[in-house]
């Protein structure tokens, strides 16, 4: 992840630099909040923000109706044994990601009404729902060629362990199957922590179509160590101006840290200033 911004350079050992407050789950730096304009015409602000709502509330019935079970237990055989092909997006989802894909401030405050449900309802949301979200989302991300907010949905049912991640992850690849193929310290964590947590057939599932049989996800201790040693020495890390508080971390610090505090999870270790920053 490579960051093109000019900022202060990041010390990981030397004099305390401005502090840097974390950003949301997205794991982007924040921006500016902005209205969403359908029409850029329009000159009644609140007519828009109307439409707008409208919109998404329509857009949640919609999902909520037509969602069910992706990988249902007959699926999930079929697929193993390949007599049965990936689902794809139903046409509802489809539509509804065509729909809020018109535009970039439309789109993400429809992603950021997603995570806000899926945070909010948690305890009492559907398992159906949920895998019908977490679809929508990624396809959205698909569409505008953001496999970092899709890598960071992933790192928050994992981090704060939701119930079937493992099989709601592979209910997105569904969505986008090559979703996480990327080379970065946190999609490899991912695949390390998920590789952990899959059991059965779930577990069969994600290594034939993640191709583990073929390359591994690799041992958490030495992805710490090396995750540890890359953070350490990455001379491209900086501080960048940031409109909200002066000064924040540069993606690819965020992509260190979400790493490490992923595999840290996994291990049952808690990032505090005794375990972590002291020994810097």
């Amino acid at each position: 992840m490579q960051n093109q911004q000019h900022g202060e350079k990041l010390s990981l050992n030397g004099d305390p630099k401005p502090t840097a407050k974390r950003t949301g789950s997205d794991m982007s730096p924040p921006r500016k909040a902005q209205k969403p304009r359908l029409d850029a015409a329009s000159p009644d602000p609140t007519n828009t923000t109307h439409t707008t709502q409208s919109l998404i509330s329509s857009a949640l019935e919609t999902l909520q109706k037509s969602c069910s079970d992706v990988l249902p237990t007959d699926r999930i055989h079929a697929l193993l044994t390949g007599t049965s092909e990936l689902p794809v997006l139903r046409d509802e989802e489809k539509h509804v990601i065509s729909e809020f894909c018109v535009n970039e401030s439309l789109a993400e405050t429809f992603l950021s009404v997603i995570l806000e449900k899926i945070k909010v309802e948690r305890g009492f949301m559907g398992h159906d729902l949920l895998q019908s979200l977490c679809r929508v989302y990624v396809g959205m991300c698909q569409q505008r060629g953001d496999s970092h907010k899709a890598h960071a949905l992933v790192y928050r049912l994992l981090k704060e362990d939701f119930l079937e991640a493992p099989k709601v992850i592979m209910v997105m690849a569904t969505a986008w199957p090559s979703f996480l193929s990327y080379e970065s310290s946190l999609c490899r964590a991912i695949h390390i922590v998920s590789n952990l947590r899959a059991k059965g057939k779930i577990f069969h599932l994600l290594t034939k179509y993640l191709h583990w049989d073929e390359e591994p996800p690799g041992n958490i201790h030495n992805a710490i160590t090396s995750t540890l040693k890359s953070f350490l020495e990455d001379s491209s890390l900086r501080f960048l101006e940031n409109s909200w508080y002066g000064y924040d971390l540069c993606p690819a610090t965020w992509n260190y840290i979400f790493s490490l505090d992923l595999l840290c999870a996994q291990m049952g270790w808690t990032w505090t200033i005794t375990n972590i920053i002291r020994k810097w």
